[in-house]
C-alpha cells in the first residue's frame, strides 16, 4: 500500500512538472509558426493554459491531501520530517 501511494504522489509531481516543462516549449513553437496569425496563437496557447492551470490544480491537490495524510497513515513518521525549528 505504501509503494501505491508513493507512486500516486511522485505521479502527481511527474505530470504537474511535466505540464510545467512542456508548456513554455509548445508556446515557442506555436507562436514561431503562426507569426502572422498572432490571434490563432494566442487561442492555442490560452487553451494550452486552461489545460496545464486544471493538471496544476488536481495534481497539486492529490499531492497536497497525500502529503497531509502520509503521516496519519503511518507511511512518513512525523519525527522523520525535516523541521528547521526543532
Amino acid at each position: 500500500m505504501k509503494t501505491l501511494l508513493r507512486s500516486l504522489l511522485y505521479l502527481a509531481l511527474i505530470v504537474w512538472l511535466g505540464g510545467e516543462i512542456f508548456f513554455p516549449v509548445v508556446a515557442a513553437i506555436t507562436f514561431m509558426t503562426l507569426q502572422t496569425d498572432t490571434h490563432t496563437a494566442g487561442t492555442i496557447v490560452g487553451e494550452l493554459l486552461r489545460i496545464l492551470h486544471g493538471m496544476g490544480l488536481v495534481s497539486g491537490m492529490i499531492a497536497l491531501a497525500l502529503l497531509a495524510l502520509f503521516p496519519a497513515w503511518g507511511i512518513y513518521k512525523p519525527a522523520r520530517c525535516w523541521r528547521p525549528w526543532a
